[in-house]
């Protein structure tokens, strides 16, 4: 085992280590870099906006979630089945989805306050990345509340009223799934650039990717020189969080266990129709937006007059998006397709090698905290320089033809795969621990090697597991643009790109229509999620047994 694990770690560095590196190398090129320093006000600046970014976004996420993880995974509210397949299909939506139905409706059903312009400042950019973090923060905490040991729920209930246990005691044993629940929601909005820049936000990712757009290398170097104290911090911290949620899970067959549920009694329907009814309010005008602006008919010589809405009009601009970009959604499907099996392939094999090894799993999990909090602009420049240095080695053409001058999906898949991977981390991570020591053991005696136990006895049980983090990670591929917008060769652009770009020009019926394909696609993926969550929990089950 010891020699896998010195072959996974320095692949792991090869693939993600070199290009979080990179930045560091451009330091070390151009040194007059550190000057930027000497601007103290706009360091200052950016650190304020992207701490309030940070700040805001998690703070609303967590208190929504909040809210609706514990009345759909811990009360009896009616329903509640249903409304979780619902929310786990939410958290499925990417943000440039989230983006351009936003847009649409602040367009379609504030044309007063907001008139033609996208609107600008902190505040939409808060609203924008918590309501893309809400649903992950539900199922998160949700998740935590369900794990809580019935146990001391009971013994809780012995001297306290209910509401006083979920307070004392549900909630408090939770508090890691809830930390760990606004740290992704933060680290989203610390590593994105998308909102930001139709939000007019200047924030550290923002000022890389301007830097990139605008400037040569000694121009990257200075950006990377004003982010990466703010990275070494948000590292740090993130190191501190997750591990303090590793150590303080509960035992691992409590995930399998049926929870101890909290009765609503006579508010039980008054809640349900509140609840259902707040998240329909908040749906509705982002869905509402985009088929209004689809289904307009605007004035021609011909028919002049005000525009009007059409139903057929927006069917056949629908059919006519799927027709027209086939191709790239057929590229774009394969490619997040390879990333999610690669990711979740590449986590499971990680979290098998760190269940036997203390040094081993801290190296893993501190890769996966650095992964974390490096903005994505910036992990796009590293993984550029890295490429750089490759062309200059022998053999480079074979690099040049892969990765840099034709169109190929591998630097977007790269790119991903090390973005994605502490998501499917965290996902698979507290699933391999389920599974008995007993059944390796068993096969090392039958003379199976390592791989052959890698490949016999961790694949097979973690089947189901593995395909629902690939779909997951598949999921979040589709809407990445931070960082695989630097790294995507010339003439291929995923469907996430192509969106971007459209919004810029404008937000046309058009552009509407190709986002309700883009939103069938993503419904089909989180609903393939939610049909396997079933048997998921009967796996668990089955291994805690």
């Amino acid at each position: 085992m010891k020699y896998w694990r010195w072959t996974a770690g320095f692949v792991l560095f090869l693939l993600a280590g070199l290009p979080l590196l990179m930045p560091l190398d451009a330091l070390r090129r151009f040194p007059e870099s550190w000057r930027v320093w000497a601007e103290a006000d706009r360091i200052t600046g950016l650190a304020t906006t992207s701490a309030a970014l940070c700040l805001g976004s998690a703070l609303l996420s967590v208190s929504g979630g909040l809210i609706l993880g514990t009345l759909l995974f811990k009360t009896d509210l009616p329903g509640r089945r249903l409304a979780q397949g619902v929310l786990i299909l939410t958290a499925f939506v990417p943000l440039p989805l989230v983006t351009t139905a936003c847009q649409m409706g602040f367009r379609t059903l504030l044309p007063i306050a907001v008139g033609s312009v996208w609107p600008s400042g902190l505040g939409p950019a808060i609203l924008i990345h918590g309501l893309l973090g809400l649903p992950w923060c539900a199922v998160t905490i949700g998740l935590g509340l369900r794990w809580v040991e019935p146990e001391l729920e009971e013994d809780g209930l012995l001297c306290l009223s209910p509401t006083q246990v979920f307070l004392r005691v549900t909630l408090r044993r939770a508090m890691p799934f809830t930390m760990l629940a606004g740290l992704v929601t933060a680290l989203t909005a610390w590593n994105e650039m998308a909102v930001t820049d139709f939000a007019r936000v200047r924030t550290f990712a923002e000022e890389v990717y301007l830097q990139f757009q605008g400037g040569g290398l000694d121009e990257r170097a200075r950006a990377a020189a004003a982010t990466l104290p703010f990275v070494v911090a948000v590292a740090v911290v993130t190191v501190v969080l997750v591990s303090w949620w590793r150590t303080a899970l509960p035992e691992a067959r409590m995930f399998a266990r049926p929870p101890r549920l909290f009765r609503l009694g006579p508010w039980r329907w008054p809640t349900a129709v509140a609840t259902y009814g707040l998240g329909l309010a908040v749906l509705t005008p982002l869905l509402s937006g985009l088929l209004l602006r689809a289904g307009l008919r605007y004035a021609t010589a011909d028919h002049p007059g005000d525009p009007i809405w059409d139903g057929w009009l927006l069917l056949g601009r629908y059919c006519q998006e799927w027709v027209r970009q086939r191709d790239l959604l057929f590229a774009s499907g394969m490619m997040a397709a390879g990333t999610g099996l690669a990711t979740a392939f590449i986590a499971l094999f990680f979290a098998w090698l760190s269940r036997g090894s203390v040094i081993f799993d801290r190296f893993v999990w501190l890769a996966a905290a650095a992964l974390w909090a490096i903005p994505g602009p910036l992990l796009g420049i590293g993984w550029l320089d890295l490429v750089q240095r490759l062309l200059e080695l022998p053999g480079g053409g074979l690099v040049r033809l892969l990765l840099y001058e034709r169109p190929s999906p591998l630097p977007n898949i790269w790119v991903c795969t090390i973005r994605f991977m502490p998501i499917a981390l965290a996902v698979l991570w507290p699933l391999v621990r389920l599974i008995p020591r007993e059944l390796e053991d068993a096969a090392a005696v039958d003379g199976l090697g390592p791989l052959g136990r890698f490949r016999r006895v961790i694949v097979p049980l973690t089947v189901w597991p593995v395909v629902w983090t690939a779909l997951i990670v598949a999921a979040l591929t589709l809407g990445e643009i931070s960082a695989s917008k630097l790294t995507a060769t010339p003439g291929f652009t995923p469907l996430a790109h192509h969106i971007f770009q459209q919004m810029h020009a404008s937000a046309d019926a058009e552009l509407a229509a190709l986002t309700l394909v883009m939103l069938t696609l993503v419904a089909a993926g989180g609903g393939a999620v939610v049909l396997l969550l079933p048997r998921l929990r009967r796996d668990a089950a089955r291994w805690a047994e």
